[in-house]
C-alpha cells in the first residue's frame, strides 16, 4: 500500500510540474482585454506595462492593420503590420522594409535604436491567425509566429504569440 501511495504522490507531482511548465503568457481570449504576449527565442515577452496598453489601429480604406506593444520587462517594442485584412482567418505577417533602419515595417526594436532592431525575415516564415477581427465592436485577437533578422544577420524566432486588443478604426 505504501508503494502505491508513493507512486500516486510522484504521479501527482509530475502532473503538477507538467502543467506548471506552460509558457505563462496571457491566455488566448477574444474579448478586447488588451493583452499581448509571445516567446522571443523561448524567453517570455509580455505587455501591457503599467499605464500603457498594446494598440491596434485598422485602416479600412487600405485594409492595413498595425499592432504595437511594449515589453513590460525592458525597453523593447514590437510593431506588426498586416496588409489586406478584412476578416478573421490566417494571413502572412507583412510589410518588410528594404532597409532595416526604416520604421514602417514589422519589427522588434529596443527603444529608439533602429540600428539594432530586428525586421521581418520573410513573409513565408510568418503566420498570424485572427480569431476575431471585429470592426463593429472594435476587437482584434490573434495568435502568431514569425522570424526576424537584424542588420548583422542574427535571426530570432517569435513563437506562441497572442494578443487580444481593443481596436481603433481610423476615420471612425
Amino acid at each position: 500500500m505504501r508503494v502505491i501511495t508513493q507512486k500516486m504522490i510522484l504521479l501527482a507531482l509530475l502532473l503538477f510540474a507538467a502543467v506548471s511548465c506552460g509558457d505563462d503568457l496571457p491566455r488566448e481570449t477574444n474579448e478586447g482585454s488588451n493583452t499581448f504576449g509571445m516567446l522571443v527565442d523561448g524567453e517570455k515577452w509580455e505587455s501591457p506595462i503599467l499605464g500603457y496598453n498594446p494598440t491596434a489601429t485598422y485602416y479600412p480604406d487600405s485594409k492595413d492593420l498595425i499592432i504595437y506593444a511594449k515589453n513590460k520587462y525592458d525597453e523593447e517594442g514590437i510593431t506588426i503590420i498586416i496588409n489586406n485584412i478584412d476578416k478573421s482567418g490566417k494571413y502572412s505577417i507583412s510589410y518588410k522594409s528594404l532597409l532595416p533602419i526604416f520604421t514602417d515595417s514589422t519589427r522588434l526594436s529596443n527603444g529608439d535604436d533602429l540600428l539594432t532592431s530586428y525586421v521581418l525575415l520573410s513573409e513565408s516564415e510568418s503566420e498570424i491567425n485572427f480569431t476575431r477581427m471585429d470592426t463593429i465592436n472594435n476587437v482584434v485577437a490573434a495568435t502568431f509566429y514569425m522570424k526576424l533578422v537584424n542588420r548583422t544577420g542574427k535571426i530570432i524566432s517569435i513563437s506562441s504569440g497572442r494578443f487580444d486588443i481593443n481596436l481603433s478604426v481610423d476615420g471612425h
